[in-house]
This record gives structure tokens, sequence and C-alpha cells, in this order.
């Protein structure tokens, strides 16, 4: 049997070191979080310079396709003709649907990189409360232990 002194040393120490153990757990989980919610965010704002870019490039296409398709149709002698005119509209109609899509897409991506940033930030915030009820038990658990030693045969 070991001297009560020496025990309840043992029991504090360990309990000091579980105590850190946790508390520092906690913290670090709260980082990881912070930086994948961070990482998140990043990827909403690539996604809407994305979709930015994809409409701009779009409409540059189609900029230089009206252009080389009302050359041609100058040449023909046809360029204010009524069928012409429907298809420079539908041309146009059919761009800016895709622009439209490429931007609804980002919305949803971008939608779901902030639902993924939230969830992120609630995860940290957890890990960092679970640790903090982990290090209080564990102080608990430790007074307990040290009142169960018998200092009598000191």
């Amino acid at each position: 049997m070991c001297h009560p002194y020496v025990a309840a040393a043992a029991s504090i120490a360990g309990t000091a070191a579980s105590m850190k153990a946790a508390k520092d757990q906690g913290k670090m989980s709260k980082q990881i979080a912070d930086m994948n919610a961070k990482q998140s965010v990043i990827d909403f704002e690539q996604s809407k310079l994305e979709a930015s870019q994809f409409a701009n490039a779009r409409l540059e296409s189609l900029d230089k396709a009206m252009e080389v398709n009302n050359a041609m149709f100058g040449f023909m002698g046809r360029d204010n003709d009524a069928s012409i005119q429907a298809f420079r509209k539908s041309e146009q109609d059919i761009a800016y649907r895709d622009v439209e899509r490429g931007i609804t897409q980002q919305v949803i991506a971008g939608g779901q990189a902030l639902g993924q940033a939230n969830q992120e930030i609630m995860r940290g915030k957890s890990a960092l409360a679970t640790s903090k009820i982990q290090t209080a038990s564990m102080l608990s658990s430790g007074i307990y232990q040290l009142t169960q030693i018998d200092y009598k045969k000191a």
C-alpha cells in the first residue's frame, strides 16, 4: 500500500492531466471546426466567382456569335429578315437561360457551402461545451477520489 499523501498527489496529478487533455481536445476540435467553416465560406465565394465568370464568358460567346452571324446575314442581304430576327432572339434566349442556370447552380452550391459552415461552427461549439462538461466531471471525480484516501495511516 502506498503512502496516503503519494496517493493523493497521484490522484491530483492524474485528474489535472485528464482535465487538461479534455480541455485541449475541445479547443482543438473547435479550431478545426472553425477552419472547416472558413473553408466552406471560401468555397461559397469561389462558387460566386465561377458563376460570374461563366455568365461573362457565355454572354461574350453570344456577342461574338452574333457578330459573325450579323456579318454573314448582312453579306447575304438578310440582316432585317423576320426569320433572322427570330433566330437572333432564340440565340439570346438560350444564352440567358444558360446564364440563369449557372446562377441558380451557384445559389444552390453557395447555400450548401454556407450550411456546411454553420454546421461546422455548431460542431465546434458543441465540442468545446462537451470538453467543459468533461473537465468538470473529471474534477468532481478527482475530488471524490481524494475523499476516499485514508489519511490516518500517514
